[in-house]
């Protein structure tokens, strides 16, 4: 009899595949296996090769709700040859262990790694539900919920090869696990746990344990610790609870003192604070929810939504202090059990930031939450399911048209990347990403993972989190790349770790510009970077080293078969400073107006305020002399420089503070507003010159106008200029990178004004801002190759 191997490649493990595979073969008396390996999902089944393509059509088309297929084989194989792991011919279909020499296939594993998911509903009613022996249980996980990513050991995905390893399952949670609880339905839902890797209830409950800040212990029975840390919650204390992909700081949002004082705790003066809420109903009484909103909201992702805050938020939310000159907070809902039964013992919005200092990565590792969560917090909540690797709280907004803007890829979205854009690489190729916000990418014709947000390099506890995640993800997948790309500036924490890197393992070591990584990145999203179709590229943020070793930032560059080129750009303006400018939006508003040729007498009038008088004779004479030589056409620096001359923001508490409050002001006029300022061109058609809007933004300040209507209209400029450009060079399929475009209002903006010939390409499954630079340079560096061609 014929025997017949099949392979199903993708994210099919960790998604209650093998449970569905089992009931769907024997509901059609198929005889045979399946099981997790390295390669994929591997299935084996007797019988006639009709039987095997049919069965794999149904798997192919009506696979498991997380399910993510990105490939499938089929192979016809002999009873006693290749099918020799079942000898005798088996008399029902069952699920195998998988092979213990699996880590032979791992470097062309077909096996993605499942991301970790918020609790389910199911899950959730069990939670609450009288009489369920998971009742109020911390750990309450499933087929469809729970850690996957966080606590990958090694492929495949089984519990011996996750940090569940050494937590044995009692009696009952063995039975569920082995499907021994009863009958397997023969439609909709499959049994919760059968093959739930995660699998516990309180009988073997994953231990929890509760500490003081002195890391004294205080208890390890479970209501006790659930007790004491609500009791510290309600009085306003700060506590420190352990997540899936870190360490949380917890207090009431509520509470004016809590929030200050866990300000000063963090030297955290002015960035906004995350916010977890009980429930939904509870949102909608603070926040404007959209029903795009909401559904993020309430998706397995659960990511942090940024919604726009309602005037009198009705939970007593303390908004001044939460996110002080902003009109938009971060929202998310409790995403792992723990969380939940303490937000529902509450009955309010906590904070929920991660637990670190202020440019310092999350706190992931118990020893390191004992050691320092005692500085912010009077008690840490801890268990004793290790995280592999650390993941901050993915964030989001949706633009005015209802499109998804990431602002930080991480828990729930992370590692995976589908379609993979670069399936025809040739050879194994790592991509070590930017400094700022850090995301490395692998990829080979098999595989593409971009990492999570790693931070900024600048850190020393960043780069110990960069080399750990790196090394876990080339080990899993025994991953030694042949080519090894960084940013192409000389002085970049990630250029030096990628030539190390090259040089350990004799890979080739390729630079790539900071912007052209940045356009290639939007290209291969929407796998245009081998086109050769012609595209226009607006890759404006705030800094990046340039081809002429100058600071770029507003560039306009085009695709085509030749490659990319820049093709305008904002003019260049003097670097006050150094990387002091793009903390003080002051330095770019003298710098600007100095650029633009306003007289020195309306500059200090215009600046009256902005610099002590040693300051003002120290850089006004810095930006007469061109200071050390460096300049920038930086959109960011622009913006800032905005923010400074209305009055918002002199110098930034928190990266793009300047660019947020003034996004959060224009916002109020959006629609009673359509006024735009003028804005021309150099007369090589080059260079984006902004003196005449800067003109008439200081002329609207001195009669008086509304700040809010500047804000709003110099704004609607910038989305005006994007189509200005597009005619003028003939392109009219435009791209949009960078982080000037995690600007919702403006992304609005450039929508609602493209014409029915526009082609609009925004991000997708990546940040506009550097966290896309990785993958980019994997698609630069394959444009290079077809050019080279």
């Amino acid at each position: 009899m014929e025997a017949h191997r099949l392979l199903i490649e993708g994210i099919v493990q960790g998604v209650g595949f093998r449970p569905y595979v089992l009931r769907e073969a024997r509901l059609r008396q198929l005889k045979g296996w399946v099981r997790n390996s390295s390669k994929g999902l591997e299935i084996l089944i007797y019988g006639t090769r009709e039987e095997a393509e049919t069965f794999l059509n149904l798997l192919l088309t009506h696979p498991p709700e997380h399910a993510l297929i990105t490939g499938s084989r089929h192979k016809t194989v002999q009873e006693q040859g290749e099918a020799e792991e079942e000898p005798e011919h088996p008399n029902t279909f069952r699920i195998l262990e998988s092979p213990e020499n699996d880590h032979q296939d791992e470097t062309s594993a077909g096996a993605l790694l499942p991301p970790d998911r918020a609790i389910c509903d199911r899950c959730r009613q069990e939670l609450r539900q009288a009489g369920n022996r998971r009742n109020g249980y911390a750990f309450t996980t499933c087929l469809n919920c729970g850690p996957r990513y966080s606590v990958i050991t090694g492929l495949s995905y089984d519990r011996a090869r996750t940090t569940m390893a050494e937590l044995p399952m009692c009696e009952s949670c063995r039975l569920e696990y082995e499907g021994s609880c009863g009958a397997v339905p023969k439609e909709g839902p499959l049994p919760a746990r059968q093959h739930s890797q995660t699998n516990s209830c309180p009988v073997c409950a994953i231990p929890m344990r509760l500490y003081a800040a002195s890391a004294q212990l205080l208890t390890e029975d479970p209501a006790r610790c659930l007790d004491l840390t609500a009791n510290a919650l309600e009085a306003g204390s700060t506590v420190a609870v352990k997540g899936v992909g870190g360490y949380l700081l917890l207090a009431d949002a509520c509470a004016a003192n809590a929030v200050k004082q866990l300000r000063k705790q963090k030297n955290r003066p002015a960035k906004p604070f995350a916010l977890m809420y009980p429930d939904i109903e509870t949102v909608q009484g603070d926040a404007e929810l959209s029903e795009t909103e909401r559904k993020a909201l309430e998706s397995t992702q659960a990511p942090i939504v940024l919604c726009r805050l309602r005037d009198k938020p009705a939970s007593g939310l303390c908004s001044a202090e939460v996110a002080p000159g902003l009109n938009r907070i971060g929202i998310m809902l409790p995403y792992a059990p723990l969380l939940r039964i303490l937000l529902q013992r509450l009955a309010r919005p906590l904070i929920a930031t991660s637990a670190n200092l202020s440019g310092s990565p999350i706190i992931y590792r118990d020893r390191d939450a004992l050691a320092q969560c005692g500085r912010f917090a009077c008690l840490t909540l801890t268990f004793e399911r290790d995280i592999m690797v650390p993941q901050d709280d993915s964030v989001i907004q949706f633009d005015t048209h209802g499109r998804r803007i990431l602002l930080r890829r991480s828990r729930g979205l992370a590692p995976n990347h589908h379609p993979n854009p670069f399936s025809k690489l040739p050879v194994p190729v790592f991509a070590a990403g930017a400094d700022l916000k850090n995301a490395f990418a692998l990829a080979d014709s098999q595989k593409l993972l971009v990492s999570q947000y790693l931070g900024n390099l600048a850190s020393y506890e960043s780069l110990e989190n960069w080399h750990h995640v790196r090394q876990h993800l080339f080990g899993l997948y025994r991953f030694c790349p042949e080519v090894v790309l960084h940013d192409a500036h000389p002085a970049c924490h990630s250029s030096g770790l990628a030539q190390k890197l090259a040089a350990e393992t004799g890979a080739a070591c390729v630079s790539i510009g900071h912007h052209e990584s940045h356009f290639a990145a939007l290209l291969a999203e929407h796998e245009l970077h081998q086109s050769g179709q012609e595209v226009l590229g607006f890759i404006w943020d705030g800094t990046g080293y340039g081809g002429d070793g100058q600071i770029w930032g507003g560039e306009v560059m085009r695709y085509c078969a030749q490659g990319i080129r820049r093709e305008v750009h904002l003019k260049y303006f003097p670097v006050l400073a150094g990387d002091r400018m793009s903390l003080e939006p002051r330095l770019s508003a003298l710098s600007l107006l100095h650029s633009c040729g306003f007289a020195a007498d309306r500059r200090e009038k215009l600046l009256a305020g902005f610099f002590t008088e040693q300051e003002w004779g120290y850089y006004n004479k810095a930006a007469l002399t061109g200071a050390n030589g460096l300049q920038t056409s930086s959109m960011g620096r622009l913006i800032d420089a905005v923010s400074a001359l209305l009055g918002l923001t002199m110098r930034n508490n928190y990266e793009a503070e300047a660019a947020m409050r003034l996004e959060s002001l224009a916002s109020v006029h959006a629609r009673s507003d359509t006024a735009a300022y003028p804005l021309q061109l150099s007369p090589c058609g080059t260079q984006i010159d902004p003196r005449l809007m800067l003109t008439a933004i200081c002329d609207e300040l001195s009669y008086g106008e509304s700040r809010g209507r500047i804000a709003i209209r110099f704004f609607r400029t910038l989305a005006g200029l994007v189509f200005q450009l597009s005619r003028k060079l003939g392109v009219f399929t435009l791209g949009f990178s960078g982080g000037v475009f995690q600007n919702a209002l403006l992304c609005g903006m450039i929508r609602q004004t493209a014409g029915p010939e526009h082609r609009l390409l925004f991000h997708n499954q990546l940040s506009p801002n550097d966290e896309n630079c990785g993958f980019g340079q994997i698609a630069a560096w394959q444009i290079r190759q077809l050019k080279q061609a």
